[in-house]
């Protein structure tokens, strides 16, 4: 487990990622604190810039998360790589 720093706004936040394979694709499981686990994954698909557009895994039983916050997790993720 390793831990992200991200940005909303004007805070910056911190995530604890797991990375794991799951069927092939890499995909990261993030906690925001207190049990609250959701899963995340890079789509493949070059966004504005290059930039890689991260989306949720709909795993059952998780939180569907907004989109911006996806973003912002995923972007603190590319950093440590």
């Amino acid at each position: 487990m390793v831990q992200v720093t991200f940005r909303i706004k004007e805070d910056t936040k911190l995530a604890s990622v797991v990375m794991f394979s799951d069927q092939g694709q890499l995909r990261y499981k993030v906690s925001l604190g207190k049990d609250h686990w959701f899963t995340i994954e890079p789509s493949g698909i070059p966004g504005p810039g290059d930039r890689i557009i991260w989306l949720q895994a709909n795993k059952p039983d998780e939180s569907i998360q907004p989109h911006f916050l996806i973003q912002a997790i995923g972007e603190g993720i590319e950093r440590l790589e």
